[in-house]
């Protein structure tokens, strides 16, 4: 039997190839143009390197060619602003976060010290207003003592006395003065006084009515003072005339309602717990 010139050689032709008749399959042709896009190439010729495989068949390998390198450090892309972010996935088979989770802890009020609260939460709070009842009994007292100093005798001698509410009429260093009911003045800085006191005895220490009350017993401080100096000026001119308690009476009395006052005013306010709270304890 007869063998043909492939068999002979021991290489077999390759289907797409042609055979040169010395066994060997033929050598591709480089010099063949390429085949048109969309078409499979010639039997025998290697694809053209950046020719486009056809559709529906595998892309040629590129002979010769290193494979190409991974691209690293690539930057993610850039989040697209003005859209809302999607809503979270619910994670089944977790746990819930326990209340305020995530969020700063309270911070104490500022400028409480320590063991007190906010106003308005509990804690210390001002008690009612002290009793200030010695103060406003003394208030009280000295406005009366100059109410009957008035009434009682300024100046007495010869069997004859006058009080704050007769005329006094007398000579000094050369002068003629002449004072027409001086006790009216008293009177009424006194009962201005007494009602200070009524209201100290009754409201307990009202801070604004306390300072008044002060200065209202310096005021009748300076004007008991004119009226000793006024029964004075007539015990002076009649050497027969001495001179009486009541005139005494109108500076003393000033100053007792003076005491009084001072008294009521240094009272203070005190911070009491408030109802249900236990007081701090500093050990």
């Amino acid at each position: 039997m007869g063998m043909s010139n492939d068999d002979a050689n021991g290489f077999p032709p390759q289907p797409g190839q042609p055979n040169d008749g010395s066994g060997f399959p033929a050598a591709p042709n480089y010099n063949d143009p390429p085949a048109a896009p969309g078409q499979p190439p010639a039997p025998g010729t290697p694809p053209t390197p950046g020719t486009p495989p056809a559709p529906g068949q595998p892309p040629a390998p590129n002979y010769g060619q290193p494979p190409a390198a991974p691209q690293y450090d690539q930057q993610p892309p850039a989040p697209q602003y003005g859209q809302a972010p999607p809503p979270p996935q619910p994670d089944y088979g977790q746990a819930p976060p326990p209340p305020g989770a995530g969020q700063p802890p309270q911070q104490p009020g500022f400028g409480a010290p320590p063991g007190y609260v906010a106003a308005g939460q509990g804690g210390m709070v001002k008690a009612p207003r002290p009793d200030v009842k010695i103060g406003a009994i003394l208030v009280i007292v000295g406005s009366v003592l100059s109410i009957i100093g008035v009434f009682l005798p300024w100046a007495s001698g010869g069997g004859e006395s006058v009080n704050g509410m007769d005329d006094f009429i007398f000579m000094s260093d050369g002068s003629l003065y002449f004072a027409e009911s001086p006790g009216t003045i008293p009177i009424v800085f006194a009962v201005i006084m007494l009602a200070f006191g009524v209201t100290l005895l009754l409201a307990g220490r009202v801070l604004a009515v306390a300072i008044l009350a002060i200065i209202g017993a310096v005021i009748a401080l300076f004007i008991g003072l004119a009226m000793i100096g006024i029964a004075t000026g007539l015990t002076d001119d009649i050497s027969s005339a001495d001179l009486g308690i009541g005139a005494i009476i109108q500076p003393i009395a000033p100053l007792v309602s003076l005491a009084g006052a001072i008294v009521a005013t240094s009272k203070r306010r005190k911070m009491v717990p408030a109802e249900g709270v236990q007081p701090p304890f500093y050990g």
